[in-house]
């Protein structure tokens, strides 16, 4: 407070001899004190008095306190939240088998959006699927010559389509199927996690 008035006014002096914080005049009286210096000492001295009142009002105190439990709950619900999405996609993904038709994507697909936003390239090793989560590895098997691959899935079907995986062509290529379109097979779900060849 002394350091700000004299900033303000050179000509105030702290008292050193005796070490009181009392603040001498030179040769001006407080009455002839600038405007702008009175009017922020008074500011100063309204803002001291307003933060003790809030720091020391306890329904204030209270209140801050309900406001950080509130919010630890809901990030704490959140997380409960991704932790059952977790276990549901576990469920949906952990030692399943699935038989169905499988078709393969036309070439106007090459170079499109996918549902999870990779670019379809007929080249790679991917897999378009309605029951499972996209990024699953699933290893189809072909049933008529025993062929199998590992894609990933990355795309969802047309909601009408009945088959249950719509495959690249080059995974297409590797099963056999390319000239008849379709073929039945196996899916064996793997996971999230990439497996070995």
């Amino acid at each position: 407070m002394i350091a700000m008035l004299q900033k303000e006014d050179p000509s105030l002096t702290l008292n050193r001899i005796t070490g009181s914080t009392r603040v001498r005049r030179n040769r001006r009286s407080i009455g002839a004190m600038q405007p702008n210096t009175l009017k922020k000492i008074i500011q100063t001295g309204v803002m001291l008095v307003f933060t003790g009142l809030l720091i020391t009002n306890p329904a204030y105190s209270q209140e801050k306190e309900k406001e950080k439990q509130e919010k630890e709950k809901k990030k704490q619900e959140k997380e409960k939240e991704k932790e059952k999405e977790k276990q549901e996609d576990k469920k949906k993904t952990s030692n399943r088998i699935l038989y169905g038709t499988a078709s393969f994507y036309s070439n106007s697909f090459q170079g499109k959006k996918t549902a999870n936003g990779e670019i379809y390239d007929q080249k790679k090793m991917t897999a378009a699927c309605n029951v499972l989560p996209l990024g699953t590895w699933i290893r189809v098997t072909n049933l008529s010559n025993k062929k199998s691959v590992l894609v990933k899935t990355n795309d969802r079907l047309h909601t009408k389509m009945k088959r249950i995986v719509d495959l690249s062509r080059a995974a297409a290529t590797k099963l056999g199927y390319i000239n008849a379109g379709l073929t039945r097979v196996k899916v064996e779900v793997l996971g999230k996690k990439k497996p070995a060849q």
